[in-house]
């Protein structure tokens, strides 16, 4: 065993999402590399994305189960109570109520978890010796209780950020200056104390030290969220169906990213009847409702098929049935911002349409592997343009020589943080 640690993960099994999965394969690989992992987590809320199944691929050593006061939470006691399902109160509220609510939080909605956090945290470490305490962003609120904990404790911690927080450029985070400010000073403090720092792509390192100082970079690492073979080696042998062309998006989406602009094209180009009779829009995943008014409003319904969130492997091999697979990313966020989905669509060698602006981490690794059918998400004209290349290229039969990018397997990704772990554990450990 190379040593012991606490990890604090909100979203772990049975939820389900790509904050779940990023955990999740980040506890596996690490207890492969020979880390004992117990974990701190969310009793039973009311989430939107529930998977049962992936509580059979989880590998720690323990799962310490908490109480919190938040959205999630209350709405899981309102269940309890009135005995009525509450999810559609979230999935059908106005984004604007939903920012209003979630920006006078101080930190984030999610803050109320923090104290019983912090409390199953102490109670552990009073139990067991541990070596490292990992926290894993989002939510950022997280941090505060291992901030503390690690004070009270002296026991160094690993903070996970992730992606982006007070950074971030999508959209408004917080109701007033003073929440943001608020929060900005907290992010600095999270920063300072860590030991050690992971990112999930390159251009928010830069970032963030451009904002929080250079100093912090000697401490921060790279770890992509990838993918996991493992998952990919049990898939039936898939091809993409022959009889249509699908057009496939995975995933929610979030902040100024939305389909009009992509649907305008395909619109545009069956009434100038550059449009194949057998091409399909298939939508993957769970939408609030401003995104099923543009699937309502978009004038090709007859051509868009919206699936409900499918379990993980299940929604593995709908992508490995899809002709083409789409990512979208809107110019006003950051450069650093990078689905996690898009190294699971890497990994499946399908034709890529990525809505993605030039110059982002995102473009330059989609064309690092040979993925060229990119535009801007703001730009009807290049996303027709764009399609009609696809649907050229598959009608004259084209084969394109995409490269998987094994550097981005998760396993690959998670060793490079076993690395940093170890030297983290080497430098504390007393002589």
């Amino acid at each position: 065993m190379k040593g012991r640690i606490l990890y604090f993960s909100y979203f772990y099994p049975p939820l389900a999402g790509p904050a779940v999965l990023c955990n999740l394969k980040t506890v596996k690989y690490l207890t492969f590399a020979g880390w004992e992992v117990d974990v701190v987590t969310i009793s039973d809320i009311q989430y939107l994305l529930k998977e049962k199944t992936l509580l059979s691929e989880t590998r720690q050593n323990s799962i310490i189960r908490t109480s919190s006061i938040d959205p999630g939470a209350i709405l899981k006691r309102i269940s309890s109570v009135t005995g009525k399902d509450t999810r559609g109160i979230y999935l059908n509220t106005s984004e604007g109520i939903k920012r209003f609510f979630r920006g006078i939080c101080p930190l984030d909605e999610k803050v109320g978890w923090v104290p019983f956090a912090y409390a199953a945290g102490l109670r552990a470490c009073r139990q067991k010796r541990y070596d490292l305490l990992y926290v894993a962003c989002q939510p950022f609120s997280a941090a505060l209780a291992v901030y503390y904990l690690s004070k009270v404790t002296g026991i160094p911690y690993v903070l996970d950020m992730d992606d982006y927080w007070t950074l971030l450029r999508d959209y408004a985070q917080f109701i007033t200056p003073l929440h943001r400010l608020f929060a900005k000073h907290w992010e600095m403090r999270f920063l300072e104390r860590a030991s050690l720092i992971a990112y999930c792509t390159g251009d928010s390192i830069h970032e963030t030290c451009a904002t929080f100082g250079e100093h912090l970079r000697e401490k921060m690492i790279t770890v992509y969220n990838g993918w996991d073979e493992e998952d990919f080696t049990a898939l039936p042998d898939t091809e993409p169906e022959r009889d249509i062309i699908s057009f496939s998006y995975f995933g929610n989406l979030s902040g100024k990213r939305n389909f009009r602009n992509l649907f305008t094209a395909f619109r545009n180009l069956r009434q100038a009847g550059k449009l194949p009779t057998n091409v399909r829009i298939r939508l993957f995943g769970n939408y609030f409702a401003q995104y099923l008014r543009e699937i309502s409003e978009s004038g090709i319904t007859d051509i868009i098929e919206h699936i409900p969130h499918l379990p993980h492997r299940q929604a593995l091999t709908e992508m490995m049935r899809s002709t083409v697979l789409v990512i979208i990313l809107n110019a006003s966020v950051n450069s650093g911002v990078v689905p996690s989905k898009s190294f699971e669509y890497l990994r499946t060698g399908r034709h890529i349409l990525a809505l993605t602006p030039h110059g982002f981490e995102m473009t330059h690794i989609l064309h690092d592997s040979g993925h060229d059918y990119t535009c801007p998400m703001e730009s009807v004209a290049a996303i027709e343009h764009q399609i009609l290349r696809i649907l050229s290229d598959l009608e004259a039969g084209l084969k394109r020589a995409y490269q998987i990018p094994w550097q981005y397997e998760r396993k690959t990704q998670i060793a490079l943080l076993d690395k940093a772990l170890e030297n983290l554990r080497q430098e504390t450990t007393p002589v």
